[in-house]
């Protein structure tokens, strides 16, 4: 042990005495100083360093920090524990309250409200205890509570007729404000709970910036009879009431969930023939209506829309066009019947009125009533598409009033006086209706036509002579209509067929009507049965003159035998009794310009029921034709030339002879039958053994030789020569020994590439040889046949293999492909060979057929 202090008791601190910085077991005087040597100091808060020397400031009342004190005593006559620094004193263990003179270890205990204090309030060894009064159910008042919380196990605060105030937000948990228990109630409006400031005051729902904030209504029954809640993730309120979200609202809008409704003067809704979800419904006039207004300083106005689409879902950005006679809106009146209120008085609809397109909506507007003793309405009004208006029944209108059908101009119709009916156009009266006459007048309000049943002396009247005629007059009677529907003209009277100029038939004497044509009478018919022709035309005897009786006349020769002759020549003959009783028609003579018989030059712009347009159609057997002598470039029976069509529409069939059906009655039918004679085709009747043959769609048919035997083309090519596997590219030559012979034209061949003389199916065969006469060894040969469309790009259309075992020094294999050819410039044909070992070669030899393939065309395409 060392020792500090004033000599002689100065002692030196060895080593020995300080264990990890600890001075242990060392005496120190009270007018001493620890000099330090060995480590140098700093002085802390509340200390000075002098020297090595610490000496408490006089200042520092205590120490304010000493870190973890686990051990020692604290002594002296009182220690004060000071809590107002930024932290507070807590003691983890009760305090041991050991044995002192004088003093009290707690202050005197005072019981509060609702507390009992039993036992002594002071000195050393003090037994006090506090008890809640047994009247007192729960603590009343506390003071202030800034600090803790209060758990859900500690009951209720009973607030009394006073009110719970907070300066602050209730934080995190649940408040739940219940009736007292000695039965306290809320006030007249059940506010259990108020909010309440001088100024503005609010609440405030705190959530995640994606979550919901609910309001929540709930009773004994149910926990969740409504609530009111606001979704952060879409900003959207919604409302539920009884599980139902009957309305939402977002920015901007209030909406309706499908299948809620919206009931304006009442508790629920009221069904018709079905129950509409908006309704205003009422008892007075203000509480029943429904107002559309627009406040702007422009024409436009408020106003009521309907819409319609196809589409099953409602405003997806798709779109589905609505059809002919879909209703695209309606608006019904119903009453109550005495039983429901389900009856339709009247409706206004409109529906599609045609073809609907892209910007096109045709749409008629109909008006249905319902009729006395109806349950239903039926069209009474229909304005279609085209602005039609088709009405079921009477139009009404008031007495003077006038119907415009100019748009209110100037034409319309009214009763100007009782009884009386006047048709306006134009300003001026063109038709007057009184008691039983019809006027109607001209541009200067004259009469020009009525009908009347009294003579009177009007311009034109229309006057009933008697119950079976009557007659148009004209200051006099002009026409008779009799009860057989004849028209009956005064005597000397002109019918006019020009308007009344110089066009017309009248009678010129007894019983002589002459027809007069721009003031030339042109013939007059008498009552001997005679017609004398003026200008041209006379009948004289039994014949007709078109040349004023000179040499032109058509005329009976016979009974029933009818003549035309033109310059004295009988140019036609018309007799039932030609052909052998079946009766003709036969040309005489006469010098046309193309030395024809029959001549024919008929335009047809009508079709029969068959829909045929001929120009020329001859039934039953012909007779015979005579030609004129002289020289003819041409003598036919029949000729026929293109039919002259000028068509707007589609020509199905068009043909210069069209046999229409073929006859089966007898023993061998033909559609067209040459007894004798050579068929010539563009000039030509082909040679002996030719055929004729088809030029295709607008293409003339030529004689052409018929071909040997069926096959027209073949052609082989073989190798001259061994060459190596792969493309045969090379070596290739027509065989021309042992008699060889190619039939038609060659198939030709360039660097391996084979093309075809005609379009057709050809059959190409192949046969590839291998071997090397010396490799005794197992290999394989592989024959390809390539072919091409495009000219270009080859394909392979068929491989054959074929194998052999060992000692074998070569071996052969066929293949074979059918080619449709129908572009001899891009249908065309590679050989490929291939042996598995490289030492193989594809044979070939100038001799004979080794590796070879031929061309045989099978017919035409």
């Amino acid at each position: 042990m060392g020792y500090v202090g004033q000599a002689p008791n100065t002692a030196i601190l060895t080593a020995a005495d300080i264990t990890d910085g600890i001075i242990a077991n060392v005496d120190i005087a009270s007018d001493a100083a620890i000099a330090m040597s060995k480590t140098t100091l700093s002085a802390g808060t509340g200390l000075t360093l002098s020297t090595n020397t610490l000496n408490v400031d006089a200042s520092q009342t205590g120490i304010t920090a000493v870190g973890t004190i686990s051990t020692g005593t604290w002594e002296g006559d009182t220690v004060a524990v000071n809590q107002g620094g930024t932290g507070a004193t807590s003691l983890t263990n009760l305090f041991a309250l050991g044995t002192h003179t004088t003093g009290d270890y707690v202050q005197n205990i005072t019981a509060g409200t609702g507390l009992t204090s039993s036992g002594a309030t002071s000195g050393e060894n003090i037994a006090h205890s506090l008890s809640v009064d047994a009247s007192q159910g729960h603590v009343t008042t506390v003071g202030a509570l800034d600090a803790g919380s209060i758990t859900s196990g500690f009951g209720a605060i009973d607030i009394g007729s006073d009110t719970i105030t907070t300066t602050g937000a209730v934080a995190t948990g649940a408040l739940t404000v219940t009736e007292s228990a000695s039965g306290q109630t809320a006030d007249a409006r059940g506010n259990n709970f108020v909010i309440d400031n001088s100024a503005d005051a609010g609440m405030t729902l705190m959530s995640g910036n994606s979550n919901n904030g609910y309001i929540i209504w709930a009773d004994t029954d149910v926990d969740t009879a409504a609530w009111l809640n606001f979704d952060h993730a879409d900003n959207t309120m919604g409302m539920l009431i009884n599980g139902q979200i009957p309305m939402v609202w977002s920015a901007g809008l209030t909406y309706l969930s499908d299948g809620q409704g919206l009931v304006v003067g009442h508790s629920a809704q009221v069904t018709t023939f079905n129950a509409p979800e908006f309704q205003v419904l009422g008892t007075g006039s203000a509480d029943s209506n429904i107002m559309l207004a627009r406040f702007v300083a422009a024409s436009s106005s408020a106003s009521l829309q309907f819409l319609k689409s196809r589409d099953p879902a409602i405003a997806d950005g798709s779109f589905a066009i609505v059809a002919d006679n879909d209703s695209l809106g309606t608006i019904y009146w119903q009453a109550d019947d005495g039983t429901d209120f389900a009856t339709t008085g009247a409706t206004i609809g409109a529906s599609v009125d045609g073809t609907p397109g892209e910007n096109d909506m045709p749409t008629r507007l109909v008006f249905s009533t319902t009729a006395d003793g109806a349950a239903s309405p039926t069209e009474a009004l229909r304005l279609d598409s085209a602005q039609n208006a088709t009405v079921a029944g009477s139009i009404s209108i008031p007495a003077t009033d006038k119907l415009y059908l100019d748009g209110g101009g100037d034409t319309y119709i009214h009763e100007a006086a009782s009884d009386q009916i006047q048709i306006f156009a134009g300003g001026g009266e063109r038709m007057r209706i009184q008691g039983g006459s019809v006027q109607i007048r001209n541009s200067q309000g004259q009469n020009s036509f009525e009908i009347i049943n009294t003579t009177d002396s009007q311009t034109m009247l229309i006057y009933p002579d008697s119950s079976t005629s009557f007659s148009w007059y004209y200051g006099g009677k002009a026409i008779t209509v009799d009860s057989s529907q004849n028209t009956i003209l005064p005597t000397t009277k002109k019918l006019y067929f020009d308007g009344g100029s110089d066009t017309y038939i009248y009678e010129k004497s007894g019983n002589n009507l002459a027809v007069v044509a721009n003031d030339v009478e042109l013939a007059v018919f008498n009552g001997a049965g005679q017609t004398e022709f003026s200008r041209q035309i006379a009948m004289s005897g039994n014949s007709l003159y078109f040349d004023n009786g000179s040499n032109t006349r058509i005329y009976e020769e016979s009974d029933d035998d009818l003549h035309i002759v033109v310059g004295s020549v009988a140019m036609i003959q018309i007799d039932q009794d030609l052909n052998n009783g079946a009766g003709g028609i036969g040309i005489l003579g006469g010098a046309p310009s193309e030395n024809v018989v029959v001549y024919v030059n008929r335009q047809t712009t009508t079709a029969n029921a068959n829909n045929v347009h001929d120009i020329f159609q001859i039934s039953g057997a012909g007779g015979a034709v005579t030609i004129p002598s002289g020289t003819a470039s041409r003598v036919a029976t029949l000729n026929l030339v293109e039919p002259n069509i000028t068509a707007t529409g589609t020509v199905t069939l068009a043909a210069t002879l069209h046999i229409e059906s073929v006859p089966t009655e007898g023993t061998q039918n033909y559609a067209l039958h040459i007894a004798s004679g050579a068929v010539g085709v563009a000039g030509s009747a082909g040679t002996d053994g030719q055929v004729l043959t088809s030029g295709g769609a607008n293409a003339n048919a030529a004689w052409e030789d018929a071909g040997g035997g069926g096959l027209e083309y073949t052609t082989q090519y073989r190798l001259s020569a061994d060459t190596a596997r792969g493309y045969l590219t090379s070596n290739w030559e027509v065989p021309d020994t042992e008699g060889y012979g190619t039939l038609g034209t060659a198939v030709g061949e360039s660097s391996g590439v084979f093309s075809f003389p005609s379009t057709g199916y050809w059959l190409i065969s192949f046969t590839a040889t291998g071997g090397d006469n010396t490799d005794q060894q197992s290999n394989y040969i592989q024959a390809y046949i390539y072919t091409t469309t495009d000219g270009t790009n080859y394909t392979s259309a068929t491989m054959s293999r074929a194998g052999h075992s060992y000692y074998q020094v070569a071996n052969t294999v066929t293949t074979s492909f059918l080619f449709d050819v129908t572009d001899v410039s891009t249908h065309l044909v590679k050989l490929y060979g291939y042996t598995q070992y490289t030492d193989w070669t594809l044979r070939g030899d100038t001799g004979q057929n080794e590796t070879h393939v031929t061309f045989t065309k099978l017919g035409d395409t």
